[in-house]
Order: C-alpha cells, then sequence, then structure tokens
C-alpha cells in the first residue's frame, strides 16, 4: 500500500487598493505542480508575512521564503526541530546584507539613491513571520513536520473536523504581536527559544491549510463559531485566482477579516 496522491493550490492576495508587486506576504511551494497535477513524491511550502512597519519587508520575506524552501528541499529535517529551523533562518540572515548592497547599488545607478531618512529603517533591517512545511509520503500515509516563527498558520482538517491548529489556536491571540524573523539577526540561539515545531499524519481525504495571519485568524474565529471554513476554502481548489481575492475583498469589505495581504496554501490528500 502506498500514499494516496496530494494536490496543491497556491494564492497570494495583496491588500486592497495595492498591486501584487505591493504584496508583503511571499510563499513558495515545490514543486510547482499545478492544482490538477497530482504530486507522488515529497512536497514542501514556505509562507512568510512581511512585517509592513520595516522597510523592504516584501523583499525580505521573499528571500527568506526561497532560501528556507531550498534548505528544507536539501534538509529536509531543518523543520523537525527549533535549533535546525533557527539555523537556515539565521543563514538567510547572513545573505541579506550582500542583497542590500546590490539593491543600493541599483537605486543608485538608476538615479534613485537612498534617502538619508531611508537609513535608519535599513540599518534596523526587514522583518517576517514564517511557516515551513514539509510534507513526505511513506507505505501508508503522508507525515508532515511544520516550523512555525510568528502567527502564520497550519490547520488540518480530518473527516470536516479541525485535527490540528498550529501554532496559533485561539483567534484573540492574533491581537499580540508576532514573533519575527529578522534580516539582522543571526542569533540562532535567541532565534530558537521562539520557533515551535510540529507533526502529524494524513490519510486519504485530509487537508492541509497554510494561511497568513488575516486568513488565518479568519479561519479560527469561524471555527470558534461553529462554523466549518475550510469547507469554503476547498471550494477554491482549481479555481481562477481572481474568485479567490473576490472572497477575500467579501470579508474584508464585510468586516470579517483584517485588510491584509494573504498568502495561502491548500494541500488534499487524495
Amino acid at each position: 500500500m502506498t500514499a494516496t496522491p496530494g494536490y496543491v493550490s497556491r494564492f497570494l492576495v495583496p491588500k486592497d487598493g495595492n498591486n501584487a508587486d505591493q504584496c508583503e506576504d511571499a510563499l513558495v511551494v515545490w514543486p510547482p505542480a499545478a492544482y490538477d497535477e497530482p504530486v507522488i513524491g515529497a512536497f514542501l511550502a514556505v509562507l512568510c508575512d512581511g512585517a509592513s512597519e520595516s522597510l523592504l519587508a516584501r523583499d525580505w520575506a521573499n528571500l527568506l521564503a526561497e532560501h528556507l524552501a531550498d534548505r528544507i528541499d536539501r534538509r529536509p529535517g531543518t523543520v523537525r526541530s527549533p535549533r535546525a529551523a533557527a539555523a537556515a533562518i539565521a543563514e538567510a540572515a547572513r545573505g541579506w546584507d550582500s542583497w542590500l548592497a546590490a539593491y543600493i547599488g541599483r537605486r543608485a545607478n538608476g538615479g534613485k539613491p537612498l534617502a538619508w531618512y531611508e537609513k535608519p529603517g535599513l540599518e534596523r533591517g526587514a522583518f517576517a513571520t514564517v511557516l515551513a512545511v514539509s510534507v513526505r509520503p511513506d507505505e501508508h500515509c503522508w507525515r508532515w513536520n511544520a516550523a512555525a516563527l510568528g502567527d502564520t498558520c497550519l490547520f488540518h482538517v480530518r473527516d470536516d473536523q479541525l485535527l490540528q491548529a498550529f501554532p496559533v489556536t485561539d483567534p484573540a491571540e492574533f491581537g499580540v504581536t508576532p514573533a519575527l524573523a529578522g534580516s539582522r539577526n543571526e542569533d540562532a540561539a535567541l532565534l530558537a527559544r521562539h520557533i515551535a515545531v510540529a507533526a502529524g499524519d494524513c490519510d486519504s481525504g485530509d487537508v492541509l491549510f497554510l494561511a497568513t495571519d488575516a486568513l488565518a485568524a479568519w479561519f479560527l474565529a469561524e471555527t470558534a463559531a461553529g462554523r466549518q471554513p475550510w469547507n469554503v476554502l476547498r471550494e477554491f481548489a482549481g479555481q481562477e485566482a481572481s474568485e479567490f481575492q473576490a472572497f477575500i475583498t467579501l470579508q474584508r469589505a464585510a468586516g470579517d477579516m483584517r485588510n491584509d495581504d494573504v498568502a495561502f496554501v491548500h494541500f488534499d490528500f487524495g
């Protein structure tokens, strides 16, 4: 007996009033299969939510997501312990100065050198939350491992029940400033103290949802109210991105979701 195939959908939605280039959330899914293309082997996803209060948050979120995806692809154990995940985040931070030097050079060459008021923000660095998930098949099921820093979340649903929420379990927790990965924080020991890890097994019919904080808070609030938000989100598998964006816009307009960038990944097992 072998694990059933998995199917993956992914969406990025910017804040209302912004375009896609202004979205400060980032996601990487590997391999980048189409929604109707079955995934037989291991796959992974990394979601990062750039903190708008910091300069270049979008760039740091993308750099961090890409670095972690590459690291997990080569070393799946990266998401199995806080220490390993912290080492990977610190490694990404060590590459920030070279990226920043290239960015400053491009600005200068393009006739837009840094302004004096930008320099303090660049010295402080950029910040983002992180959720990294590795999913691997064995003879009978899929095994997922996840590492999180901050409030980007994973939800595991089975038989119309929320089996696990990670790392946040209460919608009220989203009012608290989350832990963040800083582009200038290379202290892996400090990072490890704020990283949570979790694991689980997925049977045929199970679903994993990965979401940055605005959508995650909506998901938990709906669940707490006795509703089943997973059935709403499952309907967007294979839909056009515009359909999902329209849904997010409606939730914002109704006051049920904060107007914040949204990154969303849906893993469906068989």
